[in-house]
Order: C-alpha cells, then structure tokens, then sequence
C-alpha cells in the first residue's frame, strides 16, 4: 500500500512539474506574439497581403474601391488599406462589414473621405481567405498585383533565431526541463531496477512516458486556447501562427522526454540487482550525466542573468529619453516598397522610361517637403564608420579609397534643421547656433580640432559636386555638447534607440539653399528613404507626385517607440521572473543530487567514518565533485561573459546552498548510521 502510493505521488509530482513547465512554455509563446502588434512587424493581422503595382487601365479609384468593398462583403473577408487621417493620425480603412474593427476607432476607420487622396495602387492587407474569385476580380479589372502570404513561421523562427530574452529564456528553460525530469528520473532508480529483475519495467516505462506525453500535449492545447480566447486569435491569422509556435515548443519539450527516458532507460539497464541489494550502487555513470547537464544549466542561467543585469539599467536610462519624441509625435516613417529598377540593360525601353519617371517622381515628393515637415538624422558616411576607409571620387584620376579616423566617422551625422529646432527645447544649453545664412553647417567639437581634414572628407562626400569648402560653415563649438538626433536604430535587441548624443560632429544642411538642379534633386532623393514625415498632409503629397504605390504602411515613430520600450520592459520583467524561477529549479536540483549522492553511497560514507577517516571529510567527498563543476561552469561565463561581480555572486548562492545541504545530510547521517550499517535508509 505505502509502495503504491510513492507510486502515485511520483507519478502527481513528475505530472505537476510538466504542466508547470507547459504553462511557461505558453506564455513564452504568447510573448513572441508582439510581432502582430500595430507597431510591430505585421501592423495588421493578415492571412496576406495583396500589393498593387501599376492600373494598367487607369481605373477610377472610387469605382475601385466600391468594387472592393462589395467583393469583401461577399466573399466574407476584411481588407485594410493604410490610410492618414486629418490630423496625420494612422489609421487602417476596412473594406467589408466587421463590425469588431469598425468598433475599434483608434486603430481603424471606415470613413470614406480619407480615401480621396490615396491611389489604386498599393499594399492591401486580407483577413480571411484569399479566394481565386478575387484575384480573378482584380485581373479582370486590369490590375498588375501580387499575393504576399504571411509568414506565420517567424514567430516560432524568432524563437531559434533571435537575439532577445524571448529566445535565451526559451533555450534555459528547454535546458532546465531536461535538466529536472532528468532528476525526476534518476530519484526512482532503485525501484526501477527492481521493476527490471520482475520484468514489469519496460511495460511501466511506456506507461509513464506516454503519460507524460499526454501530459504535455493536454496542457499545451488547454493553456493555448485559453490565451487564444483572451486575446482574441480565434478568426485570425494571430491563432495559427501562435499554435504553431505552441507546436514547436511541444514537439522540443517531447524530444527532450525522450532523451531523458533513453538516457534512464540505459542506466536502469547497467545496473545489477546485487548493487541494489547490497547498497553498493555508485552512481558514478549517473554522476557524470548529471553534472553535465547541470554545468550546461549554469551556464545558460548565469548567461541570461548577466544580459539581465548588463542591459536592464541601459534600458531604464534609454527609457526617459522616449518623453522627448514627444516633439516629433505627428512624424511617421514611411515604410516604401522597394523600386523595381531590375536591370536596366535587361529591360525594355518602356520600363527603362518607367523606373526613371519613378525615380524623378520619388526627388521630386522630396522637394516637395520643406524642412519643417522632415527629420532626417543619418550617419555621413556609414562605410567609413565600419573600416575608417572613404571612397572619393578625384577629377582626372577617378575613385580613391582614403584612410579617415574611424572614431571620427562614427561620430561625424548628416541633420537637417528641424532637428536643431526641436533640440533648443530638449537641449537649450547647447550652442549649435547658425551664423551664417549658408546651405550647410558642420558643427565640430573642439576635441576633433586636429581632425578637420578628415572632417571635410566627410562632409563633403556627394556634396563636392554642388559646393566648394568656403561655401560650407565651419564651425567649432565647445566640448560636451549634447544632442538628441531622433533616430531609429538600435545598437541590439533589447536596446531602445540611442538618440542622445554628445560630441557629436554634425553636417546641417537646408536644402532649400541649395542650387536648384538635377545633382540636388539626386542628393535630396538621398534621404527620402531614411526620413521621418510629418503625417499632416503627407498623403496627399504622396499621391499628387505619384509615389503613394510605392509605400507599403506608415509608422507613427512614437507610438512605435513607446511600444518598442513596453515590449522590452515585458522582456526585462518576464525575463528576471523567469529567471528566479529556474534558478530555485537548479538549487532544486543541485539539492536532489546531492540527496541522491549521499543516498548511493551512504553505507561507504559509515564505513570510511568507522575506519577512522573523519565523518567530515566523508560527507564533503560526495559533495567536492558539483563544488567543482559549478566553478568551472561559472569560470568559463567569467572568460566568456566578464561580469565577474554577478558570477561571483551566483557561485556564492550555490555554494551557500550546497553549504546548507552538507549540514543537513550530515546531521542525518550521524543519527541514523546504525540503521545504514544494517541496510536502512537514511531517513
């Protein structure tokens, strides 16, 4: 009776500990969804998207989209074109009747009058099947089109590839539940051989392994359609993009059970019988297994707590700076299409006169924008920042690759005035001040005074053809000056962008006072891909100039931001609970195979005392072998991590944890070894 009840509470505990596990897996997964947030990578949750590239037949735009509403209605579907309102607020225009998104005013529209200054082509978001029927409609209307499918697997690939706390969080986790069911394993081995020498292993074996399976297959489908439910993925490509991360993650979580089970399952096999009877069970196959998996453990706790630690107060500093794009919060990135220019040697006549009317088209919506409805804030040279090496191109002779600081290059950013603008209210101390009434300014910090040949390289690349050196102003400011550039970019993953610079060399340059010709049109046309617009208006320029096709959606910059820095700190925060979490698990299990040591060679350890060996020393010989694999575990995350505060800190815990341990199992050693002697436990 008492056999089969251990039996039971085993089995309750090894079932309890995979649905714990289960659950954490799921809400890793649903984590990772953030890709079909509005300002992530997906701005709608689309099955796909349909991208119209030319009206061949010039097809009246209202006709069009009456057409394309009736044709979402009948085909039971919802389309959404990207759309700006008055105010430059983005905005999703449904065509079909859902009356879920029609409810959701701050993220959808179906106001008629904004679609007036938008054309046919475009990119067209469908939620719900894409039927034949309707790419037949839109061939029939003369339309050139293509279907981009969604690609769902990404936020399972984002899981085996990516650089965030999702993925190295995902990784410790698969490591700790191999680690932990493992132990679970190893606690019952006894009573597995003995299932072996009555021939009822194997049976009990299968019995356990698919219970676990079942176990871990139940769990992931209740906990994942529960998140589903909440978050509304049902009648969205959201639910089977989720499901299928869910799938991955169950399908790794079973892999690990079986090389868990197939790792036991040879060791039950080596054991003897007599082993058992008589005590004598080492362990030391078990030992060296272990203390493998535990070191790998260590290693990917101790990695994850060290990205932690060493870019969380980053985060929190980056994190104040989001107030400031509070001044550019009418301005959007526009994300453009690329422009088909193929191969011009390769192309017809027609679509070599095409890709150069789209060209001029693309500098001349740039010219169209004045300085105050624009925020261009980009590297001068991003060449020279990576090898410190220029291309120049010298008259007579042709290009010449010169050698310029590289220091200097990383810091030497092409502004235009706006930004200086917007910086007298978040920096007013600084003295970037024009002083004269020039087409460009270069601002040089005193320190890069010696620099200045390398500084006119710089900032003269592609502008030699339109100015000379006196024509440009040259002026030093004092040290320590600050700027905020209003950049985009990243330095990683689980960085926010980091627009507050200092000593930074900066080119000005206002195109308005820049000769009118076809060099500045090309120069202009430079900087339409990396700017950032005011939303007020912008639609309309973009359709008078014809270059509304060739955007794919708009990006509010500061909603985007805003959510960029909630995401991160979701990271941060499920990050460090995560880690706590697995870091108990490991002391669990660092508890358990210590437990386990004294458990196989508890009679030796009685022995070696009676012998006059010292009870002490005893004890500590079961325990120096993890004492020793923790170190060289923690030892390689110092060569390889640095940090050697934090690996200090976490050998201390596990050396304090193993400290306890040692009193414990040696207080219970000494009072019950008689019992030992006689074949007893210890307890």
């Amino acid at each position: 009776m008492i056999k089969k009840i251990s039996h039971v509470s085993s089995a309750v505990q090894t079932y309890s500990v995979l649905s714990f596990f289960s659950l954490l897996f799921c809400l890793l997964a649903f984590a990772g969804m953030s890709f079909f947030s509005p300002n992530g990578a997906l701005p709608y949750p689309a099955d796909s998207s349909i991208v119209i590239t030319k009206n061949k037949v010039s097809l009246d735009s209202n006709t069009f989209y009456n057409d394309l509403n009736d044709l979402a209605n009948t085909e039971q579907v919802s389309i959404i074109k990207n759309v700006l309102n008055d105010d430059g607020k983005i905005l999703g225009y449904v065509f079909g009747a859902s009356k879920k998104m029609a409810s959701e005013s701050t993220r959808y529209t179906q106001n008629s009058n904004l679609l007036k200054t938008t054309t046919v082509a475009g990119n067209y978001y469908v939620i719900g099947k894409l039927s034949s029927n309707m790419t037949g409609r839109f061939r029939d209307m003369g339309l050139q089109f293509k279907v981009i499918k969604t690609p769902i697997w990404l936020v399972a690939a984002s899981f085996l590839a990516g650089g965030d706390l999702y993925a190295i969080s995902f990784f410790t986790l698969l490591l700790m539940s191999f680690v932990v069911t493992y132990a679970l394993l190893v606690m019952r081995l006894k009573d597995a051989v003995i299932e072996r020498s009555f021939g009822i292993f194997q049976r009990q074996q299968a019995r356990r392994f698919l219970g676990a399976m079942a176990t871990i297959i139940g769990n992931f489908i209740v906990f994942g359609t529960v998140i589903a439910s909440m978050n509304h993925y049902f009648e969205t490509v959201q639910v089977t993009a989720f499901f299928l991360t869910l799938g991955l993650f169950s399908c790794l979580l079973s892999l690990i059970q079986i090389v868990a089970y197939t790792i036991f399952l040879w060791q039950v096999r080596v054991a003897t019988i007599s082993d058992i009877q008589k005590n004598k069970m080492s362990g030391k196959k078990i030992q060296v297994i272990w203390l493998f998996v535990l070191a790998l453990s260590t290693i990917l706790l101790t990695y994850e707590t060290v990205v932690i630690v060493k870019n969380y107060p980053t985060y929190q500093s980056q994190k104040k700076l989001v107030k400031n794009w509070r001044l550019a919060g009418n301005y959007a990135r526009v994300w453009w299409r690329l422009l088909e220019n193929g191969n011009p040697t390769g192309n017809s006549v027609a679509q070599n006169d095409q890709i150069r009317r789209d060209n001029q088209n693309m500098r001349n919506f740039a010219n169209s924008i004045s300085n105050d409805e624009v925020l261009i804030a980009k590297l001068a040279n991003e060449q020279a920042s990576w090898t410190g090496k220029l291309d120049i191109y010298i008259a007579g002779k042709g290009i010449e690759m010169r050698s310029v600081n590289q220091t200097v290059a990383k810091k030497t950013y092409i502004i235009n005035p706006k930004v200086l603008a917007l910086n007298r209210e978040i920096h007013p101390e600084s003295q970037f001040k024009a002083t004269s009434d020039k087409a460009v300014t270069v601002y040089i910090p005193e320190k890069y005074r010696k620099q200045i040949a390398d500084i006119k390289l710089l900032a003269m690349r592609g502008m030699s053809n339109l100015l000379s050196e006196e024509e440009i102003d040259w002026q030093f400011v004092p040290n320590k000056q600050k700027i905020f550039l209003f950049m985009l970019e990243s330095a990683s993953p689980l960085s926010l962008p980091d627009s507050d610079k200092e000593d930074m060399i900066l080119v000005t340059l206002d195109w308005r006072k820049l000769p009118k010709n076809d060099r500045t049109d090309f120069l202009i046309g430079n900087f339409t891909f990396d700017a950032m617009y005011d939303t007020r208006g912008l639609q309309k320029k973009l359709a008078d100039h014809q270059v509304i096709q060739k955007v794919h959606h708009f990006q509010n910059v500061k909603l985007s931001l805003e959510a960029t820095a909630n995401d991160l700190n979701r990271q941060f925060i499920s990050g460090m609970i995560l880690t706590v979490i697995l870091f108990l698990l490991q002391l669990v299990v660092v508890y358990d195979f210590l437990k386990m040591q004294i458990q196989l060679n508890r009679k030796e350890i009685i022995i070696r005392t009676l012998n006059g060996l010292g009870f002490s020393r005893s004890v500590y010989r079961q325990f120096i072998s993890l004492v020793i694999t923790l170190s060289l575990a923690e030892y390689l995350c110092w060569f390889l991590l640095g940090s050697w505060q934090i690996i200090l800190s976490l050998l201390g815990l596990y050396f304090l944890a193993i400290w306890l341990i040692y009193i414990g199992a040696f207080r219970k050693l000494r009072k019950n070894k008689m019992s030992i002697l006689k074949g007893g436990d210890m307890t």
